[in-house]
């Protein structure tokens, strides 16, 4: 098989964070690393933050990934409107950068789809991650490159582990 062992530490949650991961992933060859903005702190997002992450992204061949991105709208720690313009303009970044893409979503199925369909990710890998509700629209995602996870509301946070596909 070509799959090849790797170690994620963590999937960064901000653009700082992201430079932290850049450096650890740098620093050893068996780990790799995304860049992207999580939902939660999408409030953070300002003018230059596309073209910082845009240079992030680019600074190294270790960064397999836009993510983990999205939408949450259990916890809201950003205002949804926000969430939406950093989910899309991540993933335009990725369609730009033509990299796969760790999509979040929590109770906001019908948006992460509508945005999705909006972006048209066609050209790129796409792993879903959803939380707590039943899901049952992921046929939406059949044939254009999505593969979906769905982890269920008892879950906790601290076991999960992140992983990447090339």
């Amino acid at each position: 098989s070509s799959l090849k062992p790797f170690f994620s530490q963590r999937v960064a949650d901000t653009l700082e964070e992201a430079g932290r991961c850049i450096a650890i992933a740098e620093k050893y060859s068996q780990v790799f690393c995304t860049v992207g903005v999580h939902p939660h702190e999408a409030k953070g997002w300002w003018e230059g933050s596309w073209e910082v992450m845009w240079e992030l992204v680019r600074s190294s061949k270790k960064v397999k990934a836009i993510g983990e991105i999205g939408l949450d709208y259990h916890y809201d720690h950003s205002p949804r409107p926000m969430q939406q313009e950093v989910f899309r303009e991540q993933l335009k970044l990725a369609n730009e950068l033509h990299l796969p893409v760790v999509v979040h979503c929590r109770n906001a199925i019908e948006d992460v789809w509508n945005i999705v369909n909006i972006v048209d990710i066609k050209d790129i890998m796409a792993a879903m991650i959803f939380y707590g509700a039943f899901f049952k629209i992921g046929h939406k995602g059949h044939g254009k490159g999505i593969f979906i996870r769905h982890i269920p509301a008892a879950f906790q946070m601290s076991h999960y582990s992140s992983f990447i596909v090339e």
